[in-house]
């Protein structure tokens, strides 16, 4: 299986956030390469999460257009 890196993440990143918003199966895996403590969201505790905190999920949303602008120009 072909294995492209698309991000390099450091301390207080997190991955897996456009699959919580928009209810899609992940597209990428991860992979550490240095110890480092995962913490695991269900989708029903996001859900409730972003209920009770609705300025979360904006921020999670301004991230992901962050990211995808980032990778536009990172492209071109």
């Amino acid at each position: 299986r072909d294995q492209t890196r698309l991000a390099q993440l450091g301390d207080g990143a997190f991955f897996g956030e456009v699959a919580l918003l928009t209810d899609n199966p992940r597209s990428a895996s991860a992979k550490a390469t240095t110890f480092c403590d995962v913490y695991l969201l269900h989708r029903k505790s996001f859900n409730d999460v972003t209920i009770a905190y609705p300025e979360f999920k904006k921020h999670l949303e301004q991230v992901v257009h962050d990211r995808k602008l980032a990778s536009i120009k990172k492209a071109s």
